[in-house]
């Protein structure tokens, strides 16, 4: 799960996406305080077969970019400390 104080409203956002047992993902996106994901909702919670969670994913990130930048200083907290698969 990423932890991010994301710029668009005061307050943290929260995202997790996990592989589930049963071959599904588990998406789970909670805003910070009145902004919104790129699909204008405020929550996002699915479990959705890999293709479709693979196409929702891509759309939210193309459309909300305090998305962008949270999963950005993610890859880069990443290669700083010395974790090359993100």
């Amino acid at each position: 799960m990423i932890k991010v104080g994301e710029s668009l409203a005061s307050g943290t956002a929260f995202i997790g996406v996990a592989p589930t047992r049963r071959g599904l993902v588990d998406i789970y996106i909670d805003c910070a305080s009145g902004s919104q994901l790129g699909d204008g909702s405020h929550v996002l919670s699915e479990l959705l077969p890999p293709d479709q969670a693979r196409e929702l994913l891509t759309k939210i990130i193309k459309t909300t970019p305090w998305l962008q930048e949270a999963l950005a200083l993610s890859v880069v907290d990443g290669w700083l400390a010395g974790d090359f698969t993100k």
